[in-house]
Formats: C-alpha cells, structure tokens, sequence
C-alpha cells in the first residue's frame, strides 16, 4: 500500500519526502551542538516538506549554492541604457494566448528593462490587454549545455498577471514556421500566485513537445516559497543545463533539477508578461483596483555563464 502511494506522487512530491531525513539530521545536529537558530530553521523546513507532500505547498528553499567561481561569464545585458540592444534581443511575436504584444509596453529607464502591462480600450492595435516581450534575436540563440542562465527582476504586482523567464530551445523557432520539430521549453520561472494562496511564490517548469505525437511531456519542477516581498524587491533565478539534466535555482540556491527534456539542442532566452484573464475582459473583474494598471515587470540584469 505504502508503496503505490509513493507511485502517486508527484516528482516534486518525492523530492520533499526524500528531504526529509537530511532536515531531520541536520536539526539533531544543531541541537545538540546548541546552535538554536538553525536548529529553529531546520525544523521550520521539515513541517515545510510535509505541507509539500501532503498538501502540495510551496517547498521551502534549502539547496546547496551553486559556485559560480567554476564559471566564466559569457553574456550579460545589465540594461544600463535607454534603449534596447537590437543586436541581442528582439520582439516576440504573437504568442497566441490571448494579448496584444506592442512595442511601446517594453521600455528601460537607464537601470531596467521594464515590461508594462495594461488593459487598453483604445490601444493602436484595438481594444485588449496590451504586454511586451523581448527573446534573443538569431545571433544569440546558440547557448548550449554547460551553462547557467540567470535574471534577476521583480515581478508584476497583480492578480492576473504571469511574469516569466524562460527559455526554447531552436526547434521552437522552426515550429514556428510550421516545421512540426521537437523542442524544449525550460521555464527558469513563472510568476502567477499574486493575491492567491501562495504569496512570495513561484514556479519552474519543463515542457518537451513530441512531434509524432503533438503533444508535450511537462513537468513541474518545483512550487517554491521566496522569503522576500518578490514584488518590491529583487530575487535571482537561475538554471545550469548539462547535458542530461536542468538545475533550478533561486537567488543562488539549488531548488530541484529534472532529465526532462534533456538536450544539447542550442537555445535562446524570453523574458514576457502574459495575462491569465480565464476570460476576463476587463481588470476591475480580475479584483484588481482600477489604478493597478500599468504593471511593471522590472528586470535588473540577464547573463549567462560557463563552466570552467
């Protein structure tokens, strides 16, 4: 019986109950050295685990750092300007979920990238929600495994709206063209539990579309409690690709890994704002107040590194 429960579960499920013992270690250790602190803060993570495996609540964030003394930078765009790096990065184009993607909601203010948000009646290109998006143009779409993608941002402050940084390996591009290709999408973070019941939350995510079947095999990596206000203040998010599997991290610290999707296909890096409306037309409906609008998804820096 016991082992057709464990059959249940769900990998990020496993992973919290596999945990468990090494929290329970590491709290007998701190006690009995009599380091009160860490002894608290350890046995705050294994009631944390439980409420992951049996109520499937965000995981508490207790991974190992990753040393980033073992790589070299090899790309960086901090966004210390005014305008956009069109060498580097691009428009998205329409992505088929419903918003409006215009140029004008995509901005920097000498310190930032900001994509804006907003539900326009008079818009240019008519009456909806208007958002911006940027991916790397063509000649920085080859990242392969080996190294790790990081951003660092504040997201959008409103019920509604899915803040993400992602990424697509190149048979999406060919996908696009209608050119029925395997790809892989790796989704560093999500951003969608404002006003819900996971505050100071987020989300990774691994899809790998299956040509002969159209359909993705998807994964959740991880559901994952932040202690900071990640709507004021900035946190890092982080994957390292090898070969055979993806690494997540937050703010340096390792938060769950997969096989899925494992490839050495190049890649390329979005940065978005989509709008989950299950639809809804208007804000007001979505219970935000009317002078929510615009929302800002605030980005700091964007670079990748390799290893050594």
């Amino acid at each position: 019986m016991f082992e057709a429960l464990l059959a249940k579960l769900a990998v990020r499920q496993m992973s919290a109950l596999t945990a468990i013992p090494g929290q329970l270690s590491k709290a007998a250790a701190c006690f009995f050295t009599g380091r009160l602190k860490a002894f608290v803060a350890a046995v705050l993570a294994v009631f944390q685990l439980f409420g992951v495996v049996l109520f499937d609540n965000p995981a508490p964030i207790i991974g190992d750092e990753i040393n980033l003394k073992q790589y070299s930078l090899i790309f960086s765009d901090e966004f210390k300007s005014n305008t956009l790096n069109e060498a580097v990065w691009q428009e998205v184009p329409d992505l088929g979920t419903g918003e409006i993607y215009d140029k004008s909601m995509i901005s920097l203010d000498g310190e930032n990238l900001i994509i804006s948000t907003e539900y326009l009646k008079d818009g240019a290109k008519g009456t909806g929600w208007y958002t911006g998006g940027i991916e790397n143009t063509d000649a920085y779409s080859s990242f392969k495994p080996g190294c790790y993608f990081e951003c660092r941002c504040k997201v959008p402050a409103a019920k509604g709206m899915w803040a993400a940084f992602w990424m697509m390996t190149s048979g999406q591009k060919l996908y696009r063209k209608g050119i029925n290709a395997e790809y892989t999408e790796i989704d560093v973070m999500e951003s969608f539990y404002y006003g819900k019941e996971y505050p100071n939350s987020t989300i990774n995510t691994v899809h790998k579309y299956q040509p002969e079947t159209h359909n993705f095999k998807s994964e959740i990596v991880g559901k994952y409690r932040i202690d900071k206000d990640i709507y004021n203040e900035y946190v890092t998010y982080g994957v390292l690709w090898t070969e055979t599997e993806f690494i997540f991290y937050i703010d340096g610290r390792e938060t769950g890994r997969t096989t899925n999707g494992a490839t050495t296909d190049p890649a390329y890096m979005l940065l978005t704002c989509q709008v989950k409306t299950n639809g809804v037309e208007h804000p007001a409906v979505l219970d935000n107040p009317e002078d929510t609008f615009p929302v800002k998804f605030i980005v700091d820096y964007v670079r990748v590194y390799q290893a050594n």
